[in-house]
């Protein structure tokens, strides 16, 4: 009756407002994925159990893993290992629990069982009541860079053993002032 059709001309605005809204989000959710498809990064699309939903070719390429391969796994499930940090992956877990995105360094494990440095950022995504819908997360093979750190560190660490053992009197200034900046145990016991 009457009473029925006005109900239901009343129910059709709100209705085309969801369908509207769910229409952007899957356009967004499209657009997004075309950019993270065409990055050399690592892309990972999660829903908000941390589950993945989407990876991108980058992600395939570093860690050796296809979509079907992990599909409605939690990442740091397939990618951390032996030698991940404990403490980061607390920091991580804590990080979602609240809702909140973070950025970080960890070692990861690809398919074959390599490890690799990871650098992440994972943000979460929402909808527009506020709530989160998904998870993205992007991770650069930052490998070369770590050895690097570590072989300048290594590099440093010998250069120090060997000025505190030089058996003649040593030091190190900056040029300019002149201000001390190191000195072996010769030169002090030189200069008092």
């Amino acid at each position: 009756g009457p009473r029925q059709l006005h109900a239901f001309a009343h129910r059709v605005p709100h209705a085309l407002q969801d369908i509207t809204a769910r229409k952007n989000a899957e356009q967004e959710i499209r657009r997004l994925a075309l950019v993270a498809a065409r990055t050399h990064n690592s892309v990972i699309l999660t829903d908000a159990q941390m589950r993945i939903q989407w990876v991108n070719e980058g992600f395939t390429r570093i860690t050796g893993y296809g979509l079907d391969e992990v599909r409605a796994r939690v990442p740091g499930h397939v990618l951390q290992g032996p030698e991940t940090c404990e403490g980061t992956v607390k920091e991580m877990r804590a990080a979602l629990r609240q809702g909140r995105g973070f950025e970080t360094e960890v070692v990861n494990y690809r398919k074959d069982g390599t490890k690799f440095w990871s650098a992440v950022e994972v943000q979460p995504l929402h909808d527009e009541q506020g709530e989160i819908t998904h998870y993205m997360g992007i991770e650069a093979d930052i490998t070369e860079r770590k050895r690097a750190e570590l072989a300048l560190r290594e590099s440093e660490q010998r250069f120090s053993k060997l000025f505190h053992a030089a058996p003649v009197p040593t030091c190190l200034s900056v040029l300019e002032t002149g201000e001390l900046i190191d000195a072996n145990e010769e030169f002090l016991q030189l200069t008092g």
